[in-house]
């Protein structure tokens, strides 16, 4: 039935929540679905990994201005030795003879240099932290035949536009830790067909807040002024009267009506 007057604020309340719920909705399409990566990078290149949300990270500009060059060089560690490194591609100088993408010379004797991993034996990995990392194997075999092994961890700094490469040397067993500092190893949104996009985040808000005020207020209408029927339907006199008008326009409106139709037709009101 038709709102009274002392039922006024309390439909007043209800929708207001409900605008407020669409917004909630909205909200966490954005931010939470949309504006932030979730689930694991997945490799799709040896510089580029995936997130499942259409989120990506791309070291290639890392290496922009070099090509054969690794982009990092002596890098030391606090401990004598210095590094060589390139995300992208395996490198060969006159100090690292043997192909690599990280590559470990004796400060001491320039002439002692070792593969700590190689660009075609990377992936992208995560560790038990979350921490987003890069894993090089395939270095040099060690004195019992263990091959070196790095691992470079991705910072994001969206501030650094020159990466910075940090090294903190052999972690045990031959195994290599370095942080690479960069603007680029922040996740980048990009498109695909399975992205979600503004309008399907519109249309997903509007049904939400549709179900919501139809549904929740057949419930309100039901339970808390025990409406009955057709009067269960949040405000049944304005949608029933909107229908009517609707289908007194189509008509007005369909070229193959007759003038006298329209004198003849009359909205006949219902009792609210």
């Amino acid at each position: 039935g038709r709102v009274t007057l002392a039922q006024w604020p309390v439909t007043m309340n209800y929708v207001g929540f409900a605008v407020k719920l669409s917004f909630l909705i909205s909200f966490i399409c954005q931010h939470i679905v949309g504006s932030q990566p979730v689930g694991r990078c997945e490799s799709v290149s040896l510089c580029e990994c995936h997130y499942p949300n259409s989120y990506k990270i791309d070291l290639t500009l890392v290496n922009v201005n070099t090509t054969a060059s690794p982009a990092f060089e002596g890098i030391p560690d606090g401990t004598g030795y210095l590094y060589y490194y390139s995300p992208c591609f395996d490198f060969v100088t006159s100090l690292c003879e043997e192909k690599a993408a990280v590559c470990q010379v004796n400060s001491n004797n320039t002439s002692s240099s070792y593969s700590c991993g190689k660009a075609v034996e990377s992936h992208f990995a995560t560790d038990d932290s979350g921490n987003l990392y890069i894993q090089y194997s395939g270095g040099t075999r060690g004195p019992t035949g263990q091959q070196r092994v790095s691992q470079v961890f991705l910072h994001c700094n969206d501030t650094a536009e020159i990466p910075q490469l940090i090294a903190e040397g052999d972690a045990g067993t031959l195994e290599y830790h370095f942080i690479l500092v960069s603007k680029y190893c922040c996740p980048m949104k990009y498109s695909t067909s399975n992205s979600l996009s503004s309008a399907i985040i519109a249309i997903i808000s509007i049904v939400s807040l549709v179900f919501l005020y139809f549904v929740g207020g057949a419930i309100l209408k039901k339970v808390v002024w025990k409406a009955n029927g057709c009067e269960v339907i949040p405000h049944y006199w304005f949608w029933s009267k909107l229908s009517r008008m609707l289908k007194n326009g189509v008509l007005f409106l369909l070229p193959c009506c007759k003038s006298s139709s329209y004198q003849q037709f009359s909205v006949q009101e219902e009792p609210v």
